[in-house]
């Protein structure tokens, strides 16, 4: 009985030109984002039906187009029907985890913006220090949702020095965000 499950929904095949040859075959196409957004909202239908909260990682729902001051690597949004027109369909129900992890800015329109729409928002971070800080704090003073330290593959390979880093800074700079918000 979770009370909340990630749904993911993050980087679809074919966002950018890497992820189009590394995973699509010459000739096949990108996942349309209808489609898209039904596989979220039947999702949806489902577990909040069984009071069971949905996340979604959000780069597929930014364009840089619509943050053309903000580093493009979690912006994937740019396809044709992606971006703020599947922001424009989503329940506000829907938490969106909104990833930076190679940052150096001090603000971040994307969360404020998602939370002007109506979104909870988690801040997700990874390994670059900098950015973590950052991000961090920017997500308490502009109370986000919550804070997510990600470790990606740093567990599988035991490098625990490196996990344990990334949540220590993670945990540090938001809850410093949070008393600088009070």
């Amino acid at each position: 009985r979770p009370e909340a499950i990630h749904i993911g929904h993050d980087e679809v095949a074919g966002h950018n030109e890497q992820s189009r040859t590394h995973w699509l075959r010459p000739g096949e196409e990108m996942l349309p984002a209808e489609l898209f957004i039904k596989d979220i909202l039947r999702i949806n239908t489902y577990l909040t039906a069984r009071d069971v909260e949905v996340w979604v990682w959000g780069d597929m729902l930014l364009s840089a187009e619509e943050f053309p001051a903000m580093t493009d690597g979690p912006m994937h949004g740019g396809a044709v029907g992606y971006g703020k027109a599947v922001r424009e369909r989503l329940p506000r129900s829907i938490v969106i985890c909104d990833w930076h992890y190679d940052d150096d800015r001090e603000n971040f329109p994307s969360l404020v913006e998602l939370q002007r729409e109506g979104f909870r928002v988690i801040a997700a971070t990874w390994k670059k220090e900098k950015t973590i800080r950052q991000f961090s704090r920017f997500a308490a003073r502009n109370r986000a949702y919550g804070m997510m330290a990600t470790s990606w593959f740093y567990v599988q390979g035991g490098n625990w020095n490196v996990v344990e880093n990334i949540i220590h800074v993670s945990g540090q700079a938001f809850e410093s965000g949070i008393s600088s918000a009070q």
